[in-house]
Parts: structure tokens; sequence; C-alpha cells
């Protein structure tokens, strides 16, 4: 026998009874066609976790929800909070349990959970439950990265505009710490966007296009290239909300046209942006036009690249007409501008 609710927000947890998480251990009770048959089972008095959100937990969304678990990770319910940040639970049985806090913020992609701490260790603080024994006033607090992004392009409503890169002090990819998959975030307008519920620590932020024909420069904040001369971020509090405005800038563009040994244009061809000191780093990717073979790469930060075209067979052509990269042109970008004029003829 199984005593739970229909509503799968109620905030106490199923069990088997009497009383046990364990199948094996449940009662049984056989049940005859025709028949009526009692069960009477002595369930005892629930224990109740009470608590609420603090920081600047009331600034958010306040979508936020607590889940209980027993030490080992095992799900037991959960709890949303009410407007003022309460919630509660009354467990069933005799447990030691974590609580972890849940806040959606914006996208569903910024669903971000956290366990409540001990103050002092900084482990998981574990709740002993007994039947009919409370825990109250359980504070959490909430804050994080408050985002404004200004610039040639800004996020509107429910638009995704950029790949998001979240990196902890040790440079560590939270979202892999969080969810399992090294790999960026989408981010959603519109502005200030936040990022919820992090830990207090040092942070460093990246933003790169999400669509290769979005013309500003990736850039860790506060735009620059390199990871090492980043501005990092400081939550010195876990329930402070730091805002951040993030400048987008417009990149240089390489503008020119692919043609085929006719003379036609080479429509819908792949094209590949090197540095001019590595062959195998492509920065980025295109192709021509499928009307005109013209092509761009934008977003482009000041340097020297050189650039390929590709033929059906996999076979590059280096601007301006070699099939060497070592003898390819370089192509100078200064000061964010724009080079026109690029163009040769693809080797079939």
């Amino acid at each position: 026998m199984r005593l739970s609710s229909r509503d799968e927000n109620a905030p106490f947890n199923s069990v088997y009874l009497p009383v046990t998480y364990d199948r094996e251990q449940a009662d049984r009770v056989r049940v005859h066609r025709g028949q009526l048959t009692e069960y009477a089972a002595s369930i005892g008095e629930p224990g109740f976790l009470s608590g609420a959100m603090s920081g600047s937990w009331a600034l958010l969304d306040k979508r936020t929800w607590v889940k209980a678990f027993t030490i080992d990770e095992e799900f037991l319910a959960s709890a949303y909070c009410d407007d003022s940040g309460a919630f509660a639970f009354q467990l069933f049985g005799e447990h030691a349990l974590t609580l972890q806090v849940s806040v959606r913020q914006g996208s569903p992609q910024f669903d971000i959970p956290r366990w409540i701490r001990d103050e002092q260790s900084g482990a998981k603080e574990v709740f002993n439950l007994a039947p009919g024994e409370s825990f109250e006033g359980i504070s959490h607090p909430v804050g994080g990265i408050q985002i404004t992004v200004e610039g040639p392009e800004e996020p509107v409503n429910n638009s995704s505009f950029c790949w998001f890169r979240l990196l902890d002090s040790n440079q560590t990819n939270i979202f892999f710490e969080l969810f399992g998959y090294n790999s960026d975030m989408i981010l959603e307008g519109p502005n200030p966007i936040v990022i919820p519920n992090i830990a207090a620590g040092s942070y460093t932020l990246h933003f790169s296009p999400k669509l290769r024909t979005q013309t500003w420069l990736s850039q860790y904040y506060d735009n620059v290239e390199d990871i090492s001369i980043a501005t990092p971020v400081v939550l010195a509090e876990a329930g402070d909300l730091v805002p951040v405005t993030v400048t987008l800038v417009e990149g240089g563009k390489i503008l020119g046209n692919v043609f085929l040994e006719e003379g036609s244009p080479a429509l819908e061809t792949s094209l590949f942006l090197t540095t001019n000191f590595d062959s195998t780093r492509v920065k980025k990717t295109t192709s021509t036009d499928p009307q005109t073979g013209a092509f761009s790469f934008v977003g482009l930060r000041d340097g020297n690249y050189k650039v390929a075209a590709e033929n059906a067979y996999g076979g590059r052509t280096w601007y301006p007409g070699t099939s060497s990269w070592q003898s390819a042109d370089e192509i100078t970008i200064e000061e964010l501008g724009v080079v026109e004029g690029i163009d040769w003829t693809l080797q079939e």
C-alpha cells in the first residue's frame, strides 16, 4: 500500500505503508472479488519544515520551489514558495534530509538549483527530522547577476540572441557543474536578464553571437578577447544582486565574391576564416549567397586573417587563388573596419 497525493506539487512525501520507502517492506493487502477489504495503518504525526527566501529574492520573478531529498539524494517532496517567499513541508517518517532551492528566471534554461548549506562549514545542511518535530525559520539567500545589454543589438521580449557562458574563479563552466554538459547557454531577452541563485564568488562572463549574420564581437566581459584580462563580476554575498552593463561592439567585416573557373558566381559555397598563424584554427564559417556568390565575414576583431572557399570535393582554394595556406594573402582588419573586394576563383 502506498500513500501519495494526486497533486504533484503537494508538500509531503509519498510513502509505502506503514511509512517505509522500501517496497519490499510495505504492507500487502489481498483483495477478493466482490468483497470489501478493510485496511488500517498508523502513519504517525508528520514532521514539519518551513522557511523563506531572503536576500534579493523579492526583486526577481519569484518562480521558486524547494525540493527535499534524503542524504543519498533520493527525492522526497517539493514545495513552491508563495508570494512572500515562504515555503513549508510536512513529511511522514523519520528522515535525515537536505533541501535544494530552484529559481526560474526569464527563459527556462536559467532554472538554477542550489543546495541550502551550513553557513560555517559550507556543506549541505542536514535536517534530522523525526515525526512530530519541526524546523522553522530556514533561510535561503537568493541573488544573482543582472545583465543589461547595450549596443548594435539589444535583446527584446522572448528573443534568443546570443550564447552565454558563466565561469567561476577556476574557469570552470558553471552550467557543466549544474547540468552535466560543457556548453554555453542561450541568453534570452528582454533587458535586464538575471542569472539567479548562484553562490557567492567571482565569475567571468562570455558572450558570443548565436547567428553568423550577427555583426557584433564575441567578448569576455568587459569587451576583451582574452580571458586572462577579463573583468570579474564579484558576488560578495549569495543574496546580492549585482548589476552589469554589457556593451556589444560592432566588429570588422570582410566582403567579397567567389567565382567558378568559367566566371560564373560560386553559389552556396562554404568559406572558412582562419588566423594568419594557424591554418587549423577556424575562427568563422559562412557561405556564399545562393543568388550572387557574394559573401561576408562579420563581427571580426582587428588582426590578420586568411580566407578559403571549398569546392564540392572538399578541396580548398585560399584567397587570392592558391591551394596552399602558406602562400595565401593576409587580410588585415584595422580599427574594426570593412575590407571589400576580396574576390577570387574557386579551383576545381
